[in-house]
């Protein structure tokens, strides 16, 4: 996931992650999509997460990423963004 997000965002650095098929996160993904937010930000762009459900949005909630990096609070839209 790690490799992915990082050629995505070098890419193209306005990326939307779907998390609608995702049941489980831990400790290693949030550390991923932490990264991948600065890296984002870095590039000028920005890391949006999309349809959390059950556990991975409780998850992200609690932590604080849904709230940062959730469709609502995303200030870098563009039409161009990639969908991962």
């Amino acid at each position: 996931m790690s490799d992915r997000l990082t050629a995505t965002i070098a890419a193209t650095p306005i990326v939307d992650v779907d998390l609608a098929a995702v049941t489980f996160i831990d400790s290693t993904v949030i550390s991923v999509l932490v990264s991948a937010h600065h890296a984002a930000t870095l590039a000028g762009g920005a890391l949006t997460l999309l349809h959390p459900t059950g556990q991975v949005k409780r998850v992200l909630t609690v932590t604080g990423i849904l709230p940062l990096l959730g469709p609502d609070n995303c200030e870098t839209r563009a039409e161009g963004a990639h969908h991962e």
